[in-house]
Parts: C-alpha cells; sequence; structure tokens
C-alpha cells in the first residue's frame, strides 16, 4: 500500500495538472445487434425496460461494457425506488458517470454529479470529469462537481451512492489521502441533503461493506430498509452488490 505521505503528494499535484484530453470511443451505434444474443431472461427484461423507459440517447454515448452497466442500474431503480420523477436528484460518487445514461432515463429530471477524486487520469489522458462531461452533454442543465460531497448544499429528492467507501482499504487503494476517509460525517451530510418524503439508494459491495454500512446508519439513526443483494440479468459485475433504500419523513 503506497504511504499517506506519497498519496499525498500526488494528490495535490492530479488536482493540479488537471486539464484532460478529448473522449474518443466507439459508441453502441445499433444496441439490437448486442440485445439480439441476450438470453430469454434477459430478452424479455430488455423489452420492459425499453417499453417503459427512453433509451435512445443510450447508443450515443455508451459503449457495449456502458450499456450492459446502464441497464443494471436502471433495472436496480426501478426495481426498487418508487419512482416519482424528481426535479433535481444527485449521485455521489459518480466516478467518470458511466451510468450517468440509465439515472437520465430513470428520472427524465436533471442531475448533479459529485466526484472527488475527479481528475483521475487514464492512459489516454483523459480524465474522469471529462469523460463525465461527455456522458452529460446532451444534458444542458446537469451539472458534475469535482469536489468533496462536504461542499454539496442543495437539496435533493433523489440520491444515489455507488460503493461509498466504509473501510479505509480500498480509499487507499484508489489513491486518496487519509484526511478523505470520513464515511460516518459523509453519510450524514448525504442525509441533510434529501428533501423530505426523499429516497437515497445506497450500494454496498459484499457483505462485510454492507454491515458496516449497518452500522453506520444504526449508529447516525437513519431510517433505512435493507434491500439484500441487488440481482438482475444485467449484473456485470463478479462481487455481490446490496443495497439499502433511505427514506426522509416529513
Amino acid at each position: 500500500m503506497i504511504p499517506n505521505l506519497l498519496r499525498e503528494l500526488d494528490w495535490q499535484i492530479k488536482n493540479i495538472v488537471n486539464l484532460s484530453a478529448p473522449v474518443f470511443k466507439k459508441t453502441l451505434k445499433y444496441p439490437e445487434k448486442l440485445t439480439q444474443g441476450f438470453s430469454d431472461q434477459k430478452k424479455s427484461r430488455y423489452q420492459y425496460i425499453a417499453q417503459k423507459y427512453d433509451l435512445t440517447s443510450w447508443s450515443t454515448t455508451c459503449n457495449e461494457q456502458e450499456f450492459i452497466e446502464n441497464l443494471y442500474v436502471l433495472d436496480i431503480c426501478d426495481q426498487f425506488i418508487e419512482n416519482t420523477r424528481p426535479a433535481l436528484s444527485l449521485d455521489i460518487g459518480s466516478k467518470n458517470w458511466s451510468y450517468f445514461p440509465a439515472l437520465r432515463s430513470f428520472t427524465q429530471g436533471t442531475w448533479h454529479g459529485v466526484e472527488i477524486d475527479a481528475h483521475r487520469r487514464y492512459w489516454n489522458m483523459t480524465t474522469r470529469m471529462g469523460y463525465a462531461k461527455y456522458m452529460i452533454q446532451e444534458c444542458g442543465q446537469c451539472r458534475y462537481f469535482p469536489e468533496s460531497l462536504l461542499n454539496i448544499n442543495a437539496t435533493y429528492s433523489f440520491i444515489t451512492w455507488f460503493l461509498p467507501f466504509v473501510k479505509i482499504n480500498p480509499l487507499r487503494y484508489w489513491g486518496l489521502p487519509d484526511r478523505y476517509f470520513e464515511p460516518e460525517k459523509l453519510l450524514q451530510h448525504a442525509v441533510q441533503l434529501l428533501a423530505p418524503n426523499g429516497q437515497m439508494l445506497i450500494v454496498n459491495q459484499g457483505d462485510e461493506e454492507a454491515e458496516i454500512q449497518k452500522s453506520l446508519l444504526n449508529s447516525l439513526r437513519i431510517n433505512a430498509r435493507f434491500l439484500g443483494e441487488l440481482q438482475s440479468p444485467f449484473n456485470p459485475y463478479s462481487h455481490p452488490r446490496l443495497g439499502w433504500v433511505v427514506s426522509k419523513s416529513l
């Protein structure tokens, strides 16, 4: 594991030299070529999703891997979230926002994304932020904030939070300084951003992280419903993902 001092130095450099190269990628122009190879279960679920939601923009922004990932995210939201068409929603820890099309299709409203490690750079010199801006280019009101969640102060009717850092080793693995490991403070702030009658979907990786998430929720006395494993025929991940829905009453 890289020592904290070196991670801190790398962090400072990364956030100073933060310009992104343009994004060039091969998108899935003809999704039907992919969906024709689906199993019967996948085809049935895909037909349901495609009829219920507008997926037309996906072929111009998603490659094949992202198309499947977005189907999974949209399927999970459809299964577990009461869709009240919120006007303003927030995604916490957006990374490069490769799954933004699914969020947009689900709510048809405006989204804000926040990512503290927004200037992480790929081999082609594109940054997460540069990639995210490519993904949201067709949504003029949607915004991506390269900063800490603690700096966000709007009110949101729907919040998603995929794989929060509830253990310090994953945070260190991704190169963040130790000072950014503050799971309880971040969770408390996220709930404060939630509008009355709002919903927040939290997704953890594996049983251990879900147990830690449960302890955090309990310690802050946050009302949350455990969803168990988030199953979908489109699941592209090797590790199980488990979810919670936080509901904020009036």
